[in-house]
This record gives C-alpha cells, sequence and structure tokens, in this order.
C-alpha cells in the first residue's frame, strides 16, 4: 500500500489523518545457514476518524523478506 494510503481521505481524496488505529505483524523467522534466515511475514492494520479502530476497513499486506546476519547485527533485505 502507498505511504498514507489506507487512512481516510477528504473529497479531493487527500489524507486526513484519523482518531484511532490498529496494527499488528506476524512473522516467522526460519534459519538457512548460520548467517542467512528468510522470514515470512503478514501485516495488517486500520485507521479510523472514530474514536475506535473500524476493523471493516482492515487492509493486509504479506511478502518474505532475507536476512544476512553480520557482526554488526542483521542486515534486512
Amino acid at each position: 500500500y502507498a505511504y498514507q494510503g489506507i487512512g481516510p481521505k477528504d473529497a479531493d481524496g487527500e489524507p486526513i489523518g484519523g482518531l484511532s488505529f490498529f496494527e499488528t505483524s506476524f512473522e516467522m523467522r526460519i534459519a538457512i545457514t548460520d548467517t542467512i534466515g528468510v522470514v515470512p511475514f503478514v501485516d495488517a492494520g486500520t485507521v479510523s476518524t472514530d474514536q475506535f479502530p473500524d476493523f471493516s476497513g482492515m487492509k493486509v499486506g504479506a511478502g518474505v523478506g532475507l536476512r544476512y546476519i553480520t557482526p554488526f547485527g542483521p542486515l534486512r533485505i
């Protein structure tokens, strides 16, 4: 989804922000070698102009990432 693409918009389609949001993420880290890993993930979220999130507008995205462990920490791709 585009930056500011899932929240409320005005009559011209411009983002107006919201009063509440909900977001969640799930990922599974799978080691391939000592330094390389694969990370499938699912992200979900919604933004609402109401005081409490409106889950009927929930957006979901999924993908796969790679991790390479360096001496300075993981490099995420």
